[in-house]
This record gives C-alpha cells, structure tokens and sequence, in this order.
C-alpha cells in the first residue's frame, strides 16, 4: 500500500507489466487507493480483462500496449499517454523478462537488456516532461535482489560473448539500480512476496529456522544448565521469542 504521506486519490500512474505478477498486484493496490492507472500491457486481450476487473472492484485503469521489445512501441505508448493525460504522477517501471538463449530484437539489441533496460530507460526519458507537471512526482524502478550477482562489462554489455539467462537478467537489474538516482526515483527490490504461495513457503522457511535454534537452545539447556528451575525460565523465555518472531514474519508478509 502506498504511504500515508502520499496519497494516492485522482494521481495519474502509469505501470508497466501490468498483467501479471508484482506490476497486476501493484495496479490493484494503487486503484484501491483511488489512483488512475494506466495500464502498460504487451496483450490488450489480457490487459482488458485486468481493466475490466478493476473497475467492477470500483477502481479507475484504462490499457495503453506497449511493448519494449520495440522502441516504436515504446515511443507510440509515451506519446499515447502525453496526449491523453494532463500529467503523469508515478511511473513504475515493472515490466521484465528473463530468456534462457540470447535473442536480438528488431532494433539490434539483445532482447532482454532491451525489454528490461533499455526500453524503459527510453519511456521514463520520453515521460519526463509529464511527469515534471506533477506537483509531486515519483518513477519507481522495480529492481531485484539477482542485481547484486551483476557484473556489466562495460565493453560488452550485451554479453555477445558468454551469454547465460540470468547473468543477463542480474545485469539489467544491476542497470535498473544504477539508473535509479535524482529526487524523484526509487528502487523496489522484486522480492518473493509477490504471491500468496511465496508467502507461505518464506513463512516456511522462517519456521524451519526457528524451530532448528529451539533445537539448538534445547540441546544447550539439557548439556550445561543443571538446575531445573532455571531451565524452565530458559525454555518459557525463547518459546515467547520464538511465538513474537513468528507473529512479526506472518504481519509483515501479509502486509505487503
């Protein structure tokens, strides 16, 4: 949800990848909080059906295509919008791909640097005008935690030599941080809590942590806490940390 300090009724938001993933739930969560959000979608079809649902769930999204693939596509979307909109108050740049081979797109370049890169590096150039009629505006860069494997070679950075799928996608990632700077920028790392499931399995995770230091603590008490009453306090005192840390992980996953 977005911050108290930023309300979000009647802002213009533009997503991109907005069909699917962390770039639907974010449309979704910005239309609750009464934005108006444009949809940057690849499939019309799809990107219909998500507009559709939205507003019988009582919010306001209208579907603009654009595809980054095309630098075409991303110059008819930016000027789509510039003409429709008065201004533009946050762009989320979400839309990414990862492919395991090396493709080269129409416009010479390979395909995921492109789509995940340089195609939205274009948009939020082409949109800066918009944007700085806002009173307030903000580009959201949605990053992932894979950019801290990146490594760009400056004199091949579309790796022609030694591709390998997620060395690319960690290297547009990489790019995406690095872009991110000025007063109006943010980065959001793509994290695992984009789905309820990844929730649930990081819950998981978290309970199988908590439960080997029970088992570590448990075997301590038993081999050098001798008296019986104070072992006791031991073992009531970390099965309440062990209760809280588990009720902070379930508030904070389902929170966001």
């Amino acid at each position: 949800m977005p911050p108290a300090n930023f309300p979000m009724k009647d802002r213009v938001v533009f997503v991109t990848g907005a069909t699917s993933g962390i770039g639907l739930e974010t449309a979704r969560s910005l239309a609750r909080s009464g934005a108006r959000v444009v949809l940057g979608v690849r499939d019309p079809v799809r990107g219909h059906a998500v507009a559709d649902e939205i507003g019988r769930a009582g919010g306001n999204a209208e579907v603009l295509p654009v595809d980054f693939v095309s630098f075409d596509s991303v110059r008819r979307a930016a000027g789509g919008l510039s003409a429709t909109q008065p201004r533009l108050d946050v762009l989320v740049n979400n839309a990414g791909v990862a492919r395991r081979r090396r493709e080269t797109t129409a416009d010479g370049h390979e395909l995921t640097w492109q789509t995940n890169y340089l195609g939205h590096y274009l948009l939020t150039r082409l949109l800066l005008p918009l944007l700085k009629v806002s009173p307030a505006p903000r580009i959201v860069n949605v990053a992932s935690e894979g950019h801290r494997t990146g490594r760009l070679e400056w004199g091949d950075l579309e790796l022609a030599r030694g591709y390998g799928g997620f060395r690319a996608y960690a290297n547009t990632k990489l790019a995406q941080v690095l872009f991110t700077r000025g007063p109006i920028g943010y980065e959001v790392w793509a994290g695992i809590f984009a789905s309820q499931w990844m929730k649930v399995l990081t819950l998981v995770v978290i309970a199988s942590l908590l439960y080997h230091v029970w088992v570590g603590m448990r075997d301590i008490w038993m081999d050098y806490v001798q008296p019986v009453g104070i072992r006791l306090v031991c073992q009531v005192f970390t099965i309440v940390w062990l209760v809280a840390c588990a009720g902070w992980a379930i508030q904070v996953l389902w929170r966001v």
